[in-house]
């Protein structure tokens, strides 16, 4: 029998990976095999690194430092 952690963990997981949630699960066939996958991660990079810097153009991406 699951516990009142093991249930909130379900749900919040399933808010996640569910329907409309940020990283929303599903699966594929390939190989005969069916295997997880992100069905709403973008599907190349630059579409990525568009994504990403919509979602945080204000942020510091990169800081290069010297030793000198």
């Amino acid at each position: 029998m699951p516990s009142a952690l093991d249930l909130r963990l379900e749900a919040a997981y399933n808010l996640i990976t569910g329907p409309g949630g940020p990283i929303q699960v599903g699966s594929i066939e390939r190989f005969g095999q069916q295997l997880p996958v992100i069905t709403n991660a973008p599907t190349n990079l630059a579409d990525y690194v568009a994504y990403f810097c919509a979602q945080h153009g204000d942020a510091t991406f990169l800081v290069e430092a010297t030793n000198g």
